[in-house]
């Protein structure tokens, strides 16, 4: 049960503040899985967003404007749109990173992903597959921006939202007047059980779960895992805080000296960003059109040019219908039907038998 403040505002267990007011919640910030911090409310997730002064956090490698999946949650489970409180800059910001999630690239040329080009089996017609699965048009459909004003004021319904000289918002609800924190933390929120008393020993072969839910589970950890191949391991889609979940399990993050990269949803890239500003260079495996959706969102995110993005990590592109070799182990990569460019993958081990796992 979340507990209003003196202040009259609510701090939020993974960060970000909610203002109960007559037009409903509004919420500022939005650090990753909030969305499971305000589901289970009785006013559900908030539809306004107010973006804090900060949205990105290079120290933790953090964005604290995750709104996809609160915009997916309000789209639809309750047919509404998402408002979204910033600034002009902000805004020509968030645009750019919502298209390649929400969305997808706008360009998309695949022959030079697959072995044999257009003539290779299977191969898809991406963009009609992305509008078929996605379920809207455009970003118009999901979100509607509210910039302030020269009086740095937006105004929504009968609530007043104002931007202070100090940064801070004030939120002015009839008589009622509440001064809110412009700046938001990111609050670490899972369940390790008990951890282990001895250090983790990296396996020949395994699998590790680090999480068995999804990002709607506001009762478990998004799920995210570690392929374990010749005592070294290979993260797939890593959560949020995936290091700081490893270290707690007394295993070492050092262990782990690859990352594949399905897709740009915020469930499956957030922790590879994380991951690459935490580590030394580790090899990241994607598809050109996949890396380049995740360079452009993550350089309007965060500020830092693509190409000094590209200097923090290695990048093995994936060619489809040619076995990539990772720590001993082969893998096949395919296209999946997703709302964006997402692959799936089999990989083969051969000890004294051959073991396939197939992950979609």
């Amino acid at each position: 049960m979340l507990k209003e403040t003196y202040k009259g505002y609510t701090e939020l267990p993974r960060g970000g503040y909610l203002i109960d007011t007559s037009e409903g919640y509004l919420q500022i910030g939005s650090p990753p899985e909030t969305i499971k911090d305000t589901m289970g409310l009785e006013k559900k997730s908030p539809l306004v967003f107010i973006l804090p002064n900060k949205f990105f956090h290079v120290e933790k490698g953090i964005s604290t404007a995750e709104l996809e999946f609160p915009i997916y949650y309000n789209f639809f489970l309750r047919q509404k749109k998402t408002f979204i409180v910033c600034t002009e800059e902000q805004r020509t910001q968030l645009i750019t990173v919502l298209k390649e999630s929400l969305m997808g690239p706008d360009n998309i040329n695949l022959k030079s992903e697959y072995l044999n080009g257009e003539q290779s089996f299977g191969f898809p017609d991406m963009k009609a597959e992305m509008a078929y699965f996605r379920g809207y048009k455009g970003l118009d459909d999901v979100v509607d921006f509210k910039v302030f004003d020269a009086e740095n004021k937006v105004h929504y319904g009968n609530v007043i939202i104002g931007k202070l000289q100090n940064g801070d918002f004030l939120i002015q609800d009839g008589e009622r007047k509440i001064e809110v924190p412009g700046e938001v933390g990111f609050n670490i929120k899972y369940d390790i059980g008990e951890r282990p008393t001895e250090p983790f020993q990296a396996p020949l072969l395994a699998i590790t779960c680090l999480g068995p839910s999804h990002g709607f589970d506001p009762e478990d950890n998004t799920s995210g895992f570690i392929i374990w191949l010749n005592h070294q391991g290979i993260m797939v889609d890593p959560p949020v805080n995936s290091t700081e979940w490893l270290r707690q399990s007394n295993v070492n993050p050092k262990l782990i000296n690859h990352v594949i990269l399905t897709h740009c949803h915020a469930d499956h890239d957030a922790g590879t960003f994380q991951k690459i500003l935490e580590e030394n260079k580790i090899t990241i495996h994607a598809t050109e059109t996949v890396m380049d959706s995740f360079l452009r969102k993550y350089s309007a995110l965060t500020k830092i040019p693509k190409k000094e993005l590209q200097e923090l990590f290695h990048f093995q592109p994936i060619i489809i219908g040619k076995a990539t070799m990772i720590n001993g182990g082969e893998f096949n990569f395919h296209y999946a039907l997703h709302s964006i460019p997402s692959v799936g993958f089999e990989f083969s081990f051969k000890i004294s038998l051959l073991f396939i796992l197939r992950i979609i």
